[in-house]
């Protein structure tokens, strides 16, 4: 990331706690996440389309961050084709 020495950067989604709103049987809203662990900042971050899933999220988050020699980190998810 320009101008931030970041080494790891960690990926990950999570379900946002009382976005699910029954009246209407919309979902709850999932969001996919970077972690810049050296400065504590998330650099990016984007809604999980709702007929998808984090491994398709994936490449456009990776795609927003300008980093260069850092490890990226993905959970078990990030495995799947």
């Amino acid at each position: 990331m320009k101008g931030v020495d970041v080494h790891h950067v960690c990926l990950d989604g999570k379900t946002v706690r009382g976005s699910k709103h029954n009246p209407t049987n919309q979902k709850p809203i999932h969001m996919m996440s970077a972690y810049a662990q050296e400065c504590g900042l998330v650099p990016t971050q984007g809604k999980v389309d709702e007929k998808t899933n984090e491994i398709t999220a994936l490449p456009d988050i990776i795609s927003r961050l300008k980093i260069t020699d850092a490890t990226v980190s993905i959970d078990a998810m990030g495995c799947q084709k």
